[in-house]
């Protein structure tokens, strides 16, 4: 009996483990970083607000229909749909309370982000120290909750990523005196997509597409059985 329930505890981790092991989320995650990356570089080339806010809106976009194209022409016709029983629905909810509080977090903080304008000390201390710390352990609370919720291991490196962004900006500020957020937003950026792409080029060669006639698979949470 212990070893029947072993069984089911390593194939189910087998099942949570393929839904993420194309790299798709991984690609997605970083899209959205460098969404903030090229917001900076428009901020810091002189391009106007306008266009920098099409900019983050188009990135945003592509990287949501990436995200649905690439797990429906990519990954299900190679390893099957992924069937959450109740179980994995449970650990879903449990991620998706956790997106809300960090939405409802991000929005208090710019609340109070809004509620210093026209007091230009109060908005330095908010931006100099509140901000940087909010977004630092927001992003590593989340990231590694969510990881461990869903055993997503390369969250917990892509929560890192996302975490020293605003504190490396802040810190190549004061030591070099001038404004490289896109480098301190787009480095990081840049290794989650390289991680994403790799895990994608080894996911396509470890898994084809199968023939016709070979039935379609579908993967469920075995503790449901």
């Amino acid at each position: 009996m212990s070893e029947n329930k072993i069984d089911l505890k390593k194939l189910e981790r087998k099942v949570w483990t393929s839904f993420y092991e194309d790299g798709i989320w991984d690609i997605y995650l970083g899209l959205l970083l460098s969404a903030i990356a090229v917001g900076a570089f428009c901020t810091d080339t002189g391009i106007s607000e306008k266009y920098s806010i099409f900019g983050h809106i188009g990135i945003t976009v592509f990287a949501v229909l990436l995200l649905w194209l690439g797990k429906h022409f990519i990954t299900v016709p190679r390893i099957g749909t992924v069937v959450f029983g109740s179980r994995g629905r449970a650990r879903l909810t449990k991620v998706q309370v956790l997106l809300a509080i960090s939405c409802v977090s991000g929005l208090a903080a710019f609340l109070l982000i809004a509620s210093t304008i026209g007091n230009v000390t109060a908005r330095q201390s908010v931006m100099e120290y509140i901000v940087p710390v909010f977004w630092t352990v927001n992003m590593l609370v989340l990231f590694s909750l969510a990881a461990y919720f869903l055993n997503y291991a390369r969250l917990y490196i892509i929560g890192f990523l996302y975490a020293i962004a605003v504190p490396a900006d802040k810190i190549l500020r004061q030591i070099l005196h001038i404004d490289l957020s896109v480098v301190a937003f787009g480095v990081p950026a840049m290794i989650i997509l390289i991680m994403g792409v790799v895990v994608l080029v080894r996911f396509l060669r470890k898994y084809s597409i199968p023939s016709d006639d070979f039935p379609s698979k579908e993967i469920k949470d075995v503790r449901d059985r």
